[in-house]
């Protein structure tokens, strides 16, 4: 008998909560974000906290944020966290950007299970003393978003609707930013 109920998925809490750990113990913020149902492209990257872009969470907030038995999504918190992430929505815009700057394809890159190769986020940590970049969106850029202050990334072990698993490509250090990074 078919309901009609849209199929959640996700990682489970235990994987979450681990990852969200991470997270915090390298000094950025994860917040909690619906997960997606299958097969809908409109699901499985939105904040679940009210005023997200403000928060500063850390490891006391965990249990809270992703309690046990709750599929979730982990995202972070651009802003508080100090990050800077390039979203490249297109594999040869990658190809194009790391020949351009190849001391930097060694940051910190996330990419999706079954993406194209090339579609990632590749992190960069903001000095603390450093002003954020303007965020910018693929419209504007061609290539895809430049995610920093009043954005969030979906991060590791996150599930894309399409069943993919954001998983780390690039593990290490997330690398200083340098404004020349912003892809032409």
């Amino acid at each position: 008998m078919n309901t009609g109920a849209a199929k959640v998925i996700g990682p489970n809490a235990t994987e979450t909560r681990a990852a969200a750990l991470e997270y915090v113990r390298r000094g950025w913020h994860p917040i909690p974000i619906r997960p997606p149902e299958a097969g809908n492209a409109e699901t499985g990257k939105a904040p679940i906290m009210a005023r997200w872009q403000t928060q500063e969470t850390g490891e006391a907030d965990l249990p809270r944020l992703f309690p046990n038995g709750t599929r979730r999504n982990v995202g972070l918190n651009c802003g508080p966290s100090g990050l800077v992430v390039l979203d490249f929505d297109e594999g040869s815009a990658y190809g194009a950007w790391v020949a351009q700057h190849p001391e930097a394809a060694k940051s910190y890159t996330v990419a999706r299970s079954n993406a194209e190769p090339g579609r990632c986020h590749v992190y960069f940590q903001l000095a603390a003393d450093e002003a954020p970049p303007a965020q910018l969106t693929k419209k504007a850029t061609g290539w895809g978003d430049l995610k920093t202050a009043g954005g969030q990334v979906v991060a590791p072990p996150s599930v894309h609707y399409s069943g993919g698993v954001y998983g780390v490509k690039i593990a290490g250090d997330a690398l200083p930013w340098r404004p020349e990074y912003v892809p032409e």
